[in-house]
């Protein structure tokens, strides 16, 4: 038997008009009653829609694995229990500015939208391995999850977007592992919260435009796109997020300014785009390639807050990307800084060798330091000499000596112009003989090292 208002629900239906109870004294409607509407095959496909505004729904309605070509539109409607549409296919389903106590629409196909649109759910939204042709409007809503998870939607298919802006909020992780959208996310302006687990999870997404996550976009907890695919832009310019993953990510531009910590280790972009007002606390470097960045900020300070210390592969990447700007002279800084920040984690002996090359020859980048050195030393060698001259070792040789050419000689190992051979220093320019020797060995293997440092390169 049904009651006044589920005739008058039926009649609607059959019509394809919307039905408002607002101003009706009786507003319940019992799910049993919907469900025989929305499988009655005698109902004209063309014309038969759910469509019931401001109603309550008594008893639990469940459409599972059922396949109607219908539209389900509920506005405004509070529903007794959780609405179960698994495994089943439909046109579009709405239940925005409704309250529900959760959603299962695991592996569901909606050939348009699913829309949540200002929708209250004290549960989970089920969408795990659902098809969705449109669009996935989260706009306003207020999810609050159960046992920590506020949607699970692993492997889900958008058509085109996933809109969760207007001050969406869930309480519990928003799962999107291994999602695949055709357009965008919008994330702007939302908040999301897991205290101490992971806000946002979505490993391996697959995005087709946008993934917004900007404008105030909040996380307590972590964020997780590893291995996900943006094909536009990734942005999280003004977010608020603790401890951001993006290690493997590919997106051609990257907007970075407000997570606190980002691990980009492996990850691939084409354009970063921050402020070094913005700076994340930590940020791991490890293998992250990039083609382009913003200003022309100093980038040191921004390699030092690699939590794992020096990786040489981020001051290779800065010092490459500077180089194909033309910008060599910074390229070289680079990798001389790279050089100092490996140093000062070494242990004493290498330490002390790596300042006498940073002093002697910028470990390679200064070459002009060597000269300078060489250039002193001979200076002084010539000085002594010239005032203190060495004796001739066989006197009456046919050897002339020549200061300059021997304090050269003595500083130039391998070097031999025979002067060193035919005259013997004495008194203290012995031991000034031996200084130079030693120091031209220590400059000659300080170049060479830098040399094939260099090279490297």
């Amino acid at each position: 038997m049904l009651s006044t208002t589920e005739r008058a629900v039926w009649d609607a239906y059959a019509q394809g008009e919307i039905l408002d109870l607002a101003a009706v004294a009786d507003r319940v409607v019992r799910a049993s009653v919907l469900r025989r509407l929305v499988l009655d095959e005698g109902a004209n496909p063309a014309t038969a829609r759910l469509r019931l505004r401001s109603a309550d729904i008594d008893g639990a309605l469940d459409l599972t694995d059922v396949g109607v070509d219908r539209v389900l539109r509920f506005d405004g409607c509070r529903f007794a229990e959780t609405p179960r549409i698994n495994d089943s296919r439909f046109r579009h389903v709405s239940f925005s500015r409704s309250r529900l106590p959760g959603l299962e629409a695991y592996n569901t196909v909606i050939d348009i939208d699913l829309r949540l649109h200002g929708t209250h759910i004290d549960g989970c939204v089920g969408v795990d391995d659902a098809r969705i042709g449109g669009t996935l409007a989260l706009d306003g809503a207020r999810i609050e999850g159960w046992d920590g998870v506020a949607i699970a939607g692993t492997r889900l298919t958008v058509g085109r977007d996933i809109l969760g802006r207007e001050g969406f909020t869930a309480t519990g992780a928003v799962l999107l592992n291994d999602a695949d959208v055709g357009g965008s996310i919008r994330f702007a302006g939302a908040r999301i919260a897991h205290p101490g687990g992971r806000a946002l999870s979505a490993p391996d997404l697959s995005v087709g435009a946008i993934c917004d996550l900007c404008d105030g976009f909040t996380a307590v907890g972590t964020v997780t796109l590893a291995h996900a695919r943006v094909h536009s832009k990734l942005c999280f310019d003004g977010a608020r997020i603790d401890d951001l993953d993006l290690r493997h990510v590919r997106t051609r531009e990257l907007v970075l300014r407000g997570p606190s910590a980002v691990d980009l280790r492996h990850a691939e972009v084409e354009s970063l785009r921050d402020d070094p007002a913005t700076w994340p606390e930590r940020i791991s470097l490890d293998g992250f390639r990039y083609r382009t960045l913003s200003g022309g900020a100093d980038r040191l300070p921004w390699l030092r807050r690699d939590p794992q210390g020096h990786r040489p592969q981020a001051y290779a990447q800065l010092a490459g990307v500077l180089r194909e700007n033309g910008q060599e002279p910074a390229a070289r800084t680079v990798l001389l800084a790279g050089e100092r920040h490996r140093r000062d984690s070494a242990g004493r002996l290498a330490r002390w060798w790596g300042y006498v090359q940073d002093v002697a020859v910028g470990y390679g980048y200064r070459p002009g330091r060597a000269a300078a050195w060489f250039a002193v030393l001979a200076a002084i060698g010539t000085a002594a000499f010239t005032r203190w001259p060495p004796v001739a070792v066989q006197p009456g040789q046919p050897v002339a000596l020549h200061p300059p050419v021997y304090a050269l000689d003595v500083l130039l190992p391998i070097v031999d112009f025979g002067q060193e051979r035919s005259f013997a220093a004495v008194g203290w320019t012995v031991w000034l003989a031996y200084a130079l020797s030693a120091a031209g060995w220590v400059l000659a293997t300080t170049i060479a090292a830098g040399a094939t440092r260099t090279l490297r390169k």
